[in-house]
């Protein structure tokens, strides 16, 4: 049997192909209303970034192997207008000094992305629109909010 979000998955997406091949050269955006099936959004990017050691995705890793930023357990949900990316994360910045590791700065906690979804080709991706970090009780992180406020752009 095959499930509803497939079939609704492609029906947007053949009314998607329709309205491109429709319009030819005048071409317009429009807009398409896309039920999304979170738990295959977060398979599916586990599968794709999330290849590390226990299904962590390794976003940097200093060539000594003391500092790291890594992330797991990724979570998408909807708020409001917005897909919302949610992923545990960890952070190590440190440098290697004589066969030892000196950490400068070490964090846990949780990053949330809003991201507002597009399709690109045939290729469904999310522009991110806001990021926030928190600590692991949920609780904004201060340690590390203010310089990942002045990182974002205006």
């Amino acid at each position: 049997m095959i499930s509803p979000w497939r079939i609704r998955s492609a029906a947007a997406l053949c009314l998607v192909m329709l309205a491109i091949t429709a319009t030819g050269a005048d071409a317009a955006e429009i807009e398409v209303p896309l039920d999304l099936d979170y738990l295959l959004l977060d398979a599916a990017l586990q599968q794709q970034l999330y290849t590390g050691q226990n299904g962590r995705a390794e976003f940097w890793k200093s060539p000594d192997n003391c500092g790291y930023f890594y992330a797991q357990n990724p979570r998408f949900s909807r708020n409001g207008e917005a897909v919302e990316l949610t992923t545990d994360s960890q952070l190590n910045a440190a440098i290697g000094i004589g066969g030892e590791c000196l950490s400068a700065v070490e964090w846990s906690g949780i990053i949330e992305a809003a991201t507002e979804p597009f399709i690109d080709g045939f290729a469904l991706k999310f522009r991110i629109t806001d990021i926030n970090v928190y600590n692991p009780a949920r609780r904004s992180d201060r340690s590390v909010d203010a310089p990942w406020k002045l990182s974002r752009p205006a």
